[in-house]
């Protein structure tokens, strides 16, 4: 027989085994995974003595509900077309038998037209058709009636070894209704017969009489025949007397054969309830070990808790640090391309002045040259700008190696973080191996090489800001220095000499090494006084020279030798102007407003750049500085709370390793109690086990005597059977019998008459 656990839309079947089908949320037959379902919350078990299916609830905190109606530490028969629900809310189940076993099973559980008589009542049957064809109602008065005490000859038969204590009112209603078809069909042939037998003695007498009349026969051969039958009566009765005294020998091994059924009856029921009584102590122990074990997973989900919350805190840190990274890459990136846009604007602007220093000297061709020595101070003048943001770049690349510095304290700060989560997967190995083992003792072994690494690194890290610190005072001193000298020697009064002199000074200025930034800076001051000093040089040798006094002139003066040479030109310009034509006055005239228009035009324009490129340099350098002063306060805020995660790390620290030692000591307790309930289990597995296999072997010893019984049964039965119908033909001779014997007394007494009469006559 199979069964089948369907879902409520049919999509799902579950089979069940052939014998027993465990139900619950982990390792059994069928898992469902539930909160309301315990682990080993029932099973399904087919029982072989009543060929159905039964559900057994495991005691479990929820129940098992069987149409709606709640099983709790009990059992219930499984009917086809059951709805299941396993715990609290739980999804309906229907259960379902194989089609064609459910036709067979019908076919073996209906009972049959005709059933097979029990061996306690088939003597009951007998008993109870006999008397009826004995005792009728229809029968003449000249029937004589059988009794027991009357007749010796005749007496009740004794009940068969097949037969047993119940009465007749104790047989059941199937039973009843077969013995009363068995009665009702053995009735109607007594019926038969007493009513044949009735009629053909009327028939007897009526020919008796009817002879009698015509002949006369002699009392002779009437007595002689009269013996016969006597004699015949006397041999069946002895028959009759041999048949009961071999039921009544055969009565005492029905008795013993009883006894030995109520003695294993006996032993069966204590079978039971020892069977019983031991699958209470597993179901108290399966609570018990639940409740262990919902202990243990209860700790385990505290374990686990601590440790998600440290992973949580690591997790926090990081994404700090990935933030602070974040920000310090866009400070970077921010940084380095407001400086490709100056460099850009810079060169556009040159390639401007470039275009209107081309445009100007075109249409200026005598201020050639004072235009040039212009340009090259112009020239100078941005050289020496370039040189100042060069230095702003060394600056921001200082920044950057501050940058670098926090970027190793971040490494720093990882490594400790990867030493705490080692610690932690020390502590998570200390709870599967209760011992101090020889992987441990390398672990904390590395944890401290870590941490004197760790405290290594940081004294390096303070060494480095001390000598970074020093090397910045010395290089805010150079610097001062240099300004002061190149501001001394670049004022408005400068002469060759003096510039000569500051070269000189920042030569032999030996503070600053090539190198460092102050010898950068002294690099390109000493380059812009080279510079100034040919520009100076060449100013020089455009002025006349009317005495060798004069050479070593201020720059004032030299500009104002060139404006007076300028003027003496122009005026010599205007008279040859005033000679030529008009046409070219008119052209001159034109050219002039069209280059002053471009003058102001374009001037506009580069001022209006100029102006713009300085209110950028402005936001960019407050930006900048807000930047910094914004991330100053960020890593203070890191740093604070890095310092709070380690100290509540260490608390945790020390929170986990009590609650570790105090987990241990519990799963130690627990593990005992444990291998205590295995050994019980194992026990009462074993006497369950002897129990089941004496109760096989008694099963099998009474099916044997069952089979014995039975075989003896139909045998007595074959005899009853053949008993029972000679018993019958005997009880029709004897009714012949007395039926002639009957007649023959009328003749003898029609007999008697006649010769009384014939004696009175004469």
């Amino acid at each position: 027989m199979k069964g089948y656990l369907y879902s409520q839309d049919g999509a799902y079947a579950f089979p069940l085994g052939p014998k027993v089908t465990t139900i619950g949320r982990e390792n059994c037959d069928i898992s469902i995974t539930s909160p309301h379902v315990d682990n080993q919350h029932a099973l399904i078990e087919y029982d072989d003595e009543q060929r159905c299916f039964v559900l057994k609830d495991l005691n479990s905190s929820t129940g098992t509900y069987v149409h709606e109606c709640r099983v709790q530490n009990a059992a219930v028969r499984l009917a086809d077309g059951d709805f299941l629900r396993f715990g609290f809310n739980g999804l309906p189940l229907e259960f379902h038998i194989e089609q064609q076993q459910q036709h067979q099973q019908q076919e073996t559980t209906m009972p049959s037209i005709y059933p097979r008589q029990a061996a306690s009542n088939s003597l009951h049957m007998i008993t109870q058709t006999i008397p009826s064809r004995r005792s009728s109602n229809s029968i003449t008065n000249y029937q004589q009636q059988i009794d027991v005490q009357q007749s010796p000859g005749l007496s009740l038969r004794t009940r068969a070894l097949s037969a047993g204590t119940k009465k007749i009112s104790a047989i059941t209603p199937i039973n009843q209704t077969s013995n009363c078809v068995r009665d009702s069909i053995v009735r109607p042939n007594a019926w038969t017969v007493t009513s044949t037998s009735n009629s053909g003695r009327t028939i007897i007498n009526g020919s008796f009489s009817g002879e009698l009349d015509l002949q006369n026969q002699d009392n002779s051969e009437i007595t002689n025949r009269v013996s016969q039958l006597e004699k015949e009566v006397k041999g069946r009765d002895t028959e009759i007397r041999d048949l009961t005294e071999r039921l009544r020998s055969l009565e005492p091994l029905s008795s013993t054969f009883k006894s030995e059924v109520q003695t294993l009856r006996t032993e069966l029921d204590k079978v039971k309830r020892e069977k019983q009584s031991a699958s209470g102590l597993i179901s108290s122990l399966q609570r018990d070990l639940h409740s262990k074990e919902s202990n243990l997973a209860k700790l385990t989900r505290e374990i686990d808790g601590l440790k998600i919350d440290g992973r949580d805190k690591d997790l926090r840190l990081q994404s700090l640090q990935s933030k602070f990274n974040l920000l310090r890459d866009r400070s970077r990136a921010e940084d380095d391309r407001h400086n490709k846009e100056k460099e850009l604007k810079i060169k556009s602007a040159e390639q401007q002045i470039n275009e209107l220093n081309e445009n100007i000297n075109r249409l200026k061709s005598q201020l050639l040259d004072a235009e040039k020595q212009l340009l090259r101070v112009n020239q100078n003048e941005q050289k020496l700008k370039q040189e100042c943001e060069h230095t702003r770049g060394q600056l921001t690349t200082i920044q950057r190696s501050e940058a670098t510095i926090n970027a190793d304290l971040v490494n720093a700060q990882r490594k400790h973080n990867q030493l705490c989560a080692n610690i932690w997967r020390c502590f998570a190995a200390d709870d599967d191996n209760d011992e101090y083992d020889e992987d441990q003792h390398n672990i904390i072994e590395q944890i401290e090489q870590l941490q004197q690494k760790l405290n290594e690194s940081r004294n390096e890290l303070e060494h480095h800001r001390e000598i970074y610190s020093s090397s910045n005072e010395q290089q805010k001193t150079s610097f001062g220095k240099l300004t002061d000298i190149f501001t001394i020697a670049m004022h408005e009064q400068t002469t060759e000499r003096v510039l000569l002199h500051a070269r000189q000074q920042m030569l032999e200025f030996e503070e600053a090494d090539a190198e460092s930034f102050a010898g950068m800076f002294r690099q390109t001051a000493i380059n812009a006084l080279n510079c100034h000093v040919k520009l100076i040089s060449e100013l020089n040798s455009l002025v006349t020279k009317q005495n060798d006094q004069e050479q070593d002139l201020y720059t004032n003066d030299i500009l104002a030798l060139i404006r007076r040479q300028y003027e003496e030109f122009e005026h010599e310009k205007q008279n040859l102007s005033f000679e030529q034509t008009s046409r070219e006055r008119t052209l001159r005239s034109e050219l002039e407003q069209i280059t002053n228009e471009k003058d102001t035009i374009w001037q506009q324009r580069f001022n209006e750049e100029c102006n713009r490129l300085r209110e950028q340099a402005a936001q960019l350098q407050r930006e900048h500085d807000e930047q910094s002063s914004s991330l100053s306060a960020r890593l203070e805020e890191a740093e604070t709370q890095n310092r709070d995660y380690l100290q509540k790390l260490n608390i945790l620290e020390t929170e986990s390793s009590e609650k570790i030692d105090e987990l241990t000591t519990k799963l130690e307790k627990y593990q005992q109690q444990l291998t205590e309930d295995n050994e019980r289990q194992n026990q009462l597995a074993s006497i369950n086990e002897r129990q089941k296999e004496e109760l096989i072997q008694l099963e099998k010893e009474r099916d044997a005597t069952i089979e014995d019984l039975n075989r003896q049964v139909e045998a007595y039965k074959d005899q009853v059977r053949q008993f029972s119908i000679t018993i019958i033909q005997l009880e029709k001779s004897l009714g012949d019998e007395q039926e002639k014997r009957i007649k023959l007394q009328a003749d003898l007494d029609i007999l008697n008459k006649n010769d009384q009469g014939i004696s009175h006559t004469n």
